[in-house]
């Protein structure tokens, strides 16, 4: 069966992958050569006011590092460094209960459908891009494009990331937390970073979480996540190695690894992620107004506290 369905896609994408234009349609860049390397690139954003100052705190990665209030908030500038470059990644959107989320049908290939086959993962690139104490994330997601003959597969925004927007905590080692810094209308959102591998080959594992209320006065629940794992790279976005597959991700190698679990108590209720991650969210209609939200894998654990609806504390171990 596999090797049919496999026989089946090849040619429904050599069908669809007539070339490589290189053009740029309805705001989202192809792959193709014709572009060339190293332009259309955006800077990171500027803002006069970029909120906290981000002040140098020495230490290492297996230190704790925790912040009193915004105007406290701590960051390695020599670890932060480590992230900045570009990362070739395989991202899994998560649903509220930390499960892997299905793609679109429309960025499903046919003979994928055909066969009851699920999809759940996206093709990404990252450029990360450090100034100072300032650290953005600039990705994209790669889509096939099956409405048009003549180029491959493009890339379309997937976020865009700046730390003058979080409370931001990092340290020697590459690890960075980044928290929303008060509990808007919205929510709150807390990313994690996970530096890993080898020094001459990085890898991250990047966990995005975003909590809300459901109700007026009712205690604060997971909303949606994310979860990519990356590797460092010498390629560009318009590099053909890049583009695998047509454009669908059809491994689901990160959706299928084993879940994480708090390595302190994890008989207190959690939600188990991918890439042996975790999150637990904290809270009580008692206290509308505090929050903790805990991400951790393996080891490692990052945490916020926020009390009035803002933060008051963070900490990574």
């Amino acid at each position: 069966m596999r090797d049919q369905m496999a026989t089946r896609m090849a040619r429904r994408t050599s069908a669809v992958l007539g070339g490589t234009s290189g053009r740029v349609e309805g705001g989202m860049r192809t792959t193709g050569r014709a572009r060339r390397r190293g332009t259309g690139a955006r800077g990171p954003r500027r803002r006069e006011d970029c909120g906290h100052p981000l002040r140098q705190v020495r230490g290492t990665s297996s230190e704790v590092q925790e912040v009193q209030g915004l105007d406290e908030a701590g960051v390695d500038v020599e670890g932060l460094r480590l992230n900045e470059g570009r990362w070739k990644g395989i991202l899994c959107n998560l649903t509220r209960f930390g499960s892997a989320q299905e793609l679109p049908p429309m960025y499903v290939p046919d003979a994928f459908r055909e066969w009851g086959e699920t999809l759940y993962e996206w093709n990404t690139f990252c450029e990360t891009r450090v100034e100072g104490a300032r650290l953005t994330h600039d990705v994209r997601r790669l889509v096939p494009l099956t409405a048009c003959e003549s180029v491959q597969a493009q890339f379309e925004e997937e976020a865009l990331t700046d730390s003058g927007d979080f409370h931001c905590v990092g340290d020697a080692g590459g690890n960075l937390l980044l928290a929303s810094k008060a509990i808007g209308a919205q929510g709150a959102v807390l990313q994690a970073s996970f530096a890993g591998g080898d020094p001459a080959a990085p890898t991250r594992t990047r966990v995005e979480v975003s909590v809300k209320r459901y109700d007026d006065g009712a205690p604060f629940e997971m909303a949606s996540g994310k979860i990519v794992l990356e590797e460092k790279t010498e390629l560009y976005m318009d590099s053909d190695e890049l583009d695998r597959d047509g454009g669908v991700r059809q491994t689901n190698e990160v959706a299928n690894t084993a879940t994480g679990s708090p390595p302190d108590d994890a008989s207190s209720p959690f939600i188990a992620l991918p890439l042996d991650s975790w999150v637990r969210i904290t809270s009580s209609a008692d206290e509308p107004d505090s929050l903790v939200l805990a991400i951790g894998k393996g080891a490692r654990t990052y945490t916020v506290t926020y009390e009035d609806l803002e933060v008051s504390r963070a900490e990574m171990s």
